[in-house]
């Protein structure tokens, strides 16, 4: 292949086309939901620090009990329906947000942040780097190299 027809094949996939190929390819990725209720498990919000503290001393150490990754505290995972609830969404414009469509969702958020349902920047990078770029290129590539 010489490099005139290299670059006439870039042209034909369009910008649109790489983005909806990105899109499906985050949308049907499981490893960053795992690792959004990771966070959760240990009761940790995206930038490192804790989701928050009970009131209760009383809860704190129940839910210990049942979880104890969180050290007692805050960490959204009673019976784990509001963390395997959570869906990665499209916003449009190669954006993407991580959301519970859990009936919990709204009170948990009002009372301990809409931050919690974001994705740590580091892991939000490696994972752009070493899994959804070369599985787009895995994709484009044959519509490339004919």
């Amino acid at each position: 292949m010489t490099t005139g027809q290299l670059r006439d094949n870039l042209k034909r996939i369009s910008e649109k086309r790489l983005q909806d190929e990105t899109r499906r390819i985050i949308l049907d990725d499981k490893k960053i939901i795992n690792r959004k209720q990771d966070e959760l498990i240990a009761g940790s919000t995206p930038d490192g620090g804790n989701i928050g503290a009970y009131q209760s001393d009383s809860y704190s150490i129940f839910k210990e009990s049942i979880n104890p990754f969180a050290g007692g505290n805050v960490d959204l995972m009673l019976k784990g329906d509001y963390a395997r609830a959570i869906k990665t969404l499209s916003l449009g414009n190669s954006k993407f947000t991580l959301r519970s469509l859990n009936w919990k969702r709204d009170h948990l958020i009002e009372k301990y942040g809409i931050e919690n349902e974001a994705i740590n920047q580091e892991v939000w990078e490696v994972l752009q780097k070493f899994t959804y770029l070369p599985q787009l290129i895995k994709e484009i590539k044959p519509k490339i190299i004919k």
